[in-house]
């Protein structure tokens, strides 16, 4: 019997019938047929599956670490019924499309022999890269199976991971058992930093399980403690929780703002409750484990007012400048967008990153224009948002060196606001001055307001102008503090 299951935090597939690919909900007659395949019967099915980029990561390294390679058979369901399939070890074949990665493969299937029906709680990370090695196969976490204290044993368990097994440690030996040593990865001192771990104690024995952040300046721990449902016992962090899951599991995670920039890390490590290492015998099961980045901003904007900016989500289509470019990138942020356009002056004179998009006014219309922005690399320089009331245009200077506080400003107003993870939105407001046509620039410059040094480089987003009776940007709150792990339930 298969004991590896399909993610049940993925989209499930689309099983061709020679004409296209279906949905394989669907009940076609005749491409499978549970009465009469045999139990030794191995058939051959071509399946696509559609995916976002951070599904995709979730696939390939289930793919190569869990199937390794795709040479392990796995429980997934076709067609309304549960099969083992397996990849044979062939690759499948990928292709892009408006950030869409489709990927189409041939397997092979044959009846299950009993697959096991699991939890309906599951856990999973859909906001945040998921930085740990192998995440959802405790066996090949790093460093974990190099530990002479210790040992992880895949065993087939009933689990809300979306798994259909989990990772049996135990002391064995009486130094610290690490259970997990990751890779580490870069950092910005803006970024919120999480770890987490699906847990259930085995045995009688109390310990703890330690989550340990190095936020790139030095490491703090939390203590959960197995004895007291795996409530924290003591937190160095900026911040812990305990969730109760079905089945005894609990899910352990933490928070931690970044330090100065510079690469981050994490550990997991077996202890005593008195701080030192496990008792020889304990045991616990573990599954899901996740270090990362924190996907979740503390506003959304939007924009209730008519917005004449051109092409406003995708910085790529702004006016073109043979002084500088931009390309679009997949980045998260909080403009409603996935992409944000990624700026750099290339050139000798000004880079205007948008020129001369107008509109009609009336004398009293208060004008608006307004950017999101990230700044990028070590260079400092200027936001120049330019609005021309219809008689002569006015300048507001944001600086990259001071959070992009206003440095100059010539317009009726201006208005700097954090977004949390390095993100500002800048705005000025000014008001017509004669009836007919006005207009906006954006443009790159020194903070001293000359050229902006060649490779100055920007993240942008979501830029607006238009007429309004307020500050334009709605920006809805988020809960900044969320914790990264999402738990749903599937029945």
């Amino acid at each position: 019997m298969a004991t590896v299951n399909y993610p049940a935090i993925l989209p499930h597939p689309l099983v061709s019938d020679g004409y296209g690919f279906r949905s394989n909900q669907s009940q076609a007659v005749g491409l499978f047929d549970v009465e009469t395949q045999s139990r030794d019967e191995t058939r051959t099915v071509n399946v696509g599956f559609t995916f976002t980029d951070l599904q995709y990561k979730v696939f390939h390294g289930w793919f190569m670490n869990v199937l390794i390679h795709g040479q392990k058979w796995f429980n997934m369901r076709l067609d309304g019924e549960f099969y083992e399939c397996t990849f044979g070890g062939s690759q499948p074949q990928y292709s892009l499309n408006r950030k869409i990665i489709t990927v189409t493969a041939t397997i092979k299937t044959r009846p299950s022999t009993g697959f096991v029906n699991y939890t309906n709680q599951r856990v999973s990370y859909p906001d945040a890269v998921n930085y740990m090695p192998s995440p959802f196969n405790p066996e090949g976490w790093y460093g974990a199976t190099s530990d002479p204290d210790g040992t992880i044993t895949s065993v087939t368990l009933e689990n809300p991971s979306g798994e259909s097994f989990v990772g049996l440690i135990e002391q064995t030996n009486a130094s610290f058992f690490i259970i997990n040593s990751t890779v580490s990865f870069p950092t910005e001192d803006t970024d919120k930093l999480y770890a987490a771990i699906i847990v259930k104690k085995q045995g009688t024995t109390d310990f703890v399980v330690t989550l340990r952040i190095n936020n790139g300046t030095d490491f703090k721990d939390t203590r959960f403690l197995s004895s007291n449902s795996f409530s924290a016992g003591f937190n160095g962090n900026d911040d812990s929780k305990t969730t109760s899951l079905e089945g005894g599991f609990y899910l352990l995670e933490i928070e931690r703002a970044a330090g100065e920039g510079g690469n981050a890390f994490s550990q997991i490590i077996l202890m005593s409750e008195g701080g030192g290492s496990a008792p020889i015998g304990a045991q616990l099961y573990v599954q899901a484990a996740f270090f990362g980045k924190t996907g979740k901003y503390q506003g959304a904007i939007s924009y209730n007012a008519v917005n004449y900016m051109p092409s406003p989500f995708n910085p790529e289509a702004w006016s073109p400048d043979t002084d500088g470019e931009i390309t679009n990138v997949t980045l998260a942020n909080p403009s409603g967008s996935s992409v944000m356009g990624l700026a750099e002056q290339t050139g000798g004179n000004y880079f205007l990153m948008t020129s001369g998009f107008g509109l009609t006014a009336s004398i009293g219309d208060k004008l608006y224009s307004a950017i999101l922005v990230k700044k990028q690399g070590v260079i400092d320089f200027a936001v120049t948002l330019r609005i021309n009331n219809g008689i002569n245009s006015a300048d507001t200077r944001f600086l990259s060196s001071n959070s992009f506080g206003v440095g100059f400003s010539a317009n009726d107003g201006a208005k700097v606001t954090s977004l949390g993870n390095g993100f500002y939105l800048l705005e000025v407001e000014r008001a017509a001055g004669v009836s007919g046509s006005a207009f906006s620039q954006i443009i790159l410059m020194a903070e001293g307001g000359g050229v902006a040094p060649i490779g100055s480089q920007l993240y942008v987003q979501a830029a607006f102008f238009g007429k309004a009776d307020d500050w334009p940007a709605i920006i809805t709150p988020a809960d900044p503090d969320q914790f990264p792990a999402a738990i749903t339930y599937e029945y």
